[in-house]
């Protein structure tokens, strides 16, 4: 008879529960999950590597099964089981922590901070993973029960950890009398449309600019782009594509938006630089 997959202690077919308490509570999966993992333990192992490279069915094993039967490891340590676990379960976090790719003076290139931080993610992940193998880590059972939750938390952390340690950029200056950046803002702002291949500017200082313009509120974000674009705001007796038409409102609204965002630029790039 083929094996079937056992239980850490390889001595039940039940499903293991959690250990982390919440409120003196015991952490529960969902029900479904739980489901999922009883049915799974009942498979061969060729029925099981099956279902866990199924990816794009039906039969899509979810993230919290996965990580049950890496905590767990299936037949005495197999190691082409485990070996299928840890990589299905790897792609399950890349996936969990996208890098999109943004188009920049024409080119699509990946953030450098959005990799630093999809890079943290996956690190501290594994870590834990490692860390579990040889002393059970409550902290994973949160995942087995919430695994997208538990990588956000990740994402979360990783994000505020890398902007701090960023480096310094030169403090940015804003005029309050004025709709237009100051030349240190202008400045900064023109490393986004530089080619990437000019060595005069440092991929990291364009990297935190934008990390910067993603920060901003939807409506200023906008207007940002834009002027990126070097779309006029609303040049006079011409047919030109303006800010006012692309953003529906008028003049002195797109004004006051590019004036809040220019502002809330020199502050945020500031204190990166505290």
């Amino acid at each position: 008879m083929s094996a079937k997959i056992q239980a850490r202690d390889d001595s039940t077919d039940e499903v293991e529960p959690l250990r982390k308490r919440k409120d003196g509570e015991l952490y529960a999966r969902p029900a479904a999950i739980e489901d999922a993992i009883a049915g799974l333990m009942r498979l061969t192992k060729e029925e099981f590597l099956q279902r866990i490279e199924a990816e794009d069915s039906a039969d899509r094993v979810p993230s919290e099964c996965l990580l049950y039967f890496v905590r767990r490891p299936p037949f005495a340590a197999d190691r082409d089981v485990l070996r299928v676990l840890f990589t299905a379960i790897r792609q399950r976090v890349l996936k969990a922590v996208p890098v999109p790719k943004r188009h920049i003076a024409g080119k699509k290139a990946e953030n450098s901070i959005d990799l630093d931080i999809r890079d943290a993610v996956l690190g501290k992940f594994q870590e834990l993973l490692c860390k579990d193998r040889q002393e059970y880590q409550e902290r994973l059972d949160f995942f087995e029960c919430r695994f997208n939750a538990g990588v956000a938390r990740l994402r979360t952390t990783a994000r505020r950890d890398i902007c701090k340690d960023a480096a310094h950029l030169t403090p940015l200056v804003h005029d309050n009398e004025s709709n237009e950046p100051h030349p240190e803002v202008e400045q900064a702002l023109s490393c986004i449309t530089d080619s990437f291949e000019g060595p005069e500017t440092d991929f990291l200082y364009r990297s935190k600019i934008h990390a910067a313009i993603s920060s901003l509120p939807l409506d200023q974000r906008r207007v940002v782009e834009l002027f990126l674009k070097d779309i006029p705001i609303d040049p006079q007796g011409t047919d030109t594509m303006t800010m006012v038409k692309i953003l529906g409102c008028c003049e002195k609204t797109v004004r006051n938006r590019l004036k809040r965002a220019f502002a809330k630029l020199a502050e945020l790039l500031n204190e990166e630089n505290a």
